[in-house]
């Protein structure tokens, strides 16, 4: 049985990447469900943060935007930055499937996380109890679980976002 599962996809970081360049408003639909650690690529960390900084202080960043900014960043001269990101906008045809595309780089994601975790536990199998070793296995899964939810998930987050916002003085009378 060698049905290895790959753990990045070169396709969908650059079409991810391409579509936040080619319509911001995209930015909306990934911004919950990634970070820069998602990406595989050194690069592409560097350059969805770049984008995300700029979106995130609510700036337009385009290709030719994004590019001045890569010229000064050495960790990007080794694939010619400043090419690279007109070439993620011109090979993106489509901004439609960036909520899928998102959705399988942080399921590769994931899978590389859980790779990390076995081969933690691999490492520390014959130096650490069983108990200790399960411990940690579940606390990192529950950290993975965690962090996979929307900020805004579950019925808690809908119940409290309907109660309006107020300032507690009754704690503080004095203020």
């Amino acid at each position: 049985m060698n049905n290895k599962i790959e753990t990045f996809s070169l396709e969908a970081e650059q079409a991810v990447l391409g579509s936040l360049l080619i319509d911001n408003t995209t930015w909306l639909q990934v911004a919950d469900q990634l970070t820069a650690k998602n990406f595989y690529k050194a690069e592409h960390q560097y350059l969805f943060q770049l984008i995300a900084q700029k979106l995130e202080k609510g700036e337009s960043v385009d290709a030719l935007t994004l590019s001045n900014e890569v010229k000064i960043i050495p960790a990007l001269k080794g694939i010619n930055g400043e090419s690279y990101v007109f070439e993620l906008m011109h090979n993106t045809h489509s901004t439609a499937n960036v909520a899928a595309h998102a959705a399988i780089i942080k399921d590769h994601a994931r899978h590389r996380q859980i790779k990390e975790l076995l081969q933690h536990l691999n490492t520390y199998a014959d130096e650490t109890d069983v108990k200790t070793l399960i411990q940690y296995a579940h606390t990192q899964f529950a950290q993975m679980e965690l962090a996979s939810l929307p900020i805004n998930h579950g019925i808690l987050s809908q119940l409290f976002s309907e109660i309006p916002h107020q300032p507690i003085n009754w704690l503080w009378p004095e203020r």
